[in-house]
């Protein structure tokens, strides 16, 4: 996954990114504490507010072998974006897909059919297993001046954004596997209920007939 924070100092013509410290600087301040969905959460808004950015979109690939995408976080304008679904093919996600972080500078609506307002697209892939699973796309209605600078800061808080999708991940694995063990322990506990009746049923049966039994038994003797 990945961040990207900019400084807006023309947003007539274009995106003009701050001093590497003070950008790094920011972007540990804002997330330093954070963990799991409130850290992607908050990188979806620092690239919303910090970045001229009119959509930025955390998407996931649940079936590699299919074209669909659908959001995991996503913000168009101000507002945010749940349950979305869309076709790569024919869009510049579609090469973060294929393993590569993607950068187009200007002219993404030339290169691309998208809407015309669309200028410029850093996208960046999220490895599990030597396999893109997800994706994070920061769309601007400006040129990026400085496109290299922009995917290596990408690219240093990647590791982290693919850290935290993984916890995610496993936390919902760990809460299913707690379920299914809590059910199987009330299974266990309800068998165990039942034999423990069923043996006491057995002991005093027992216990019946052998008192019954006593009697005629010794005059039998």
């Amino acid at each position: 996954m990945s961040y990207l924070l900019t400084t807006l100092i023309d947003v007539d013509k274009c995106i003009f990114m701050n001093t590497d410290n003070d950008l790094l600087m920011t972007i540990a301040k804002e997330t330093s504490r954070l963990i799991g969905k409130d850290f992607l959460e908050r990188l979806v808004n620092i690239l919303r507010n910090h970045m001229n950015a009119i959509m930025v979109v955390l998407t996931e690939r649940p079936d590699p072998n299919s074209t669909i995408a659908k959001t995991i976080l996503a913000r168009v304008g101000d507002q945010p974006v749940e349950n979305f679904e869309y076709d790569l093919v024919g869009t510049p996600c579609e090469a973060v897909y294929q393993g590569r972080t993607f950068v187009v500078a200007n002219d993404l609506s030339v290169k691309f059919d998208v809407d015309k307002n669309r200028i410029s697209y850093i996208g960046v892939p999220v490895f599990e297993n030597d396999k893109v699973f997800a994706h994070l796309a920061v769309i601007s209605d400006k040129p990026l001046t400085n496109p290299e600078m922009a995917e290596s800061i990408i690219q240093i808080f990647a590791g982290r954004a693919e850290a935290e999708i993984r916890r995610i991940k496993y936390d919902r694995e760990k809460d299913s596997l707690l379920q299914e063990l809590e059910k199987a322990n009330k299974r266990m506990t309800s068998n165990y209920q039942k034999l423990r009746a069923i043996n006491e049923y057995k002991t005093q049966i027992l216990g019946m007939v052998a008192h019954d039994l006593k009697n005629p038994l010794g005059q039998v003797l």
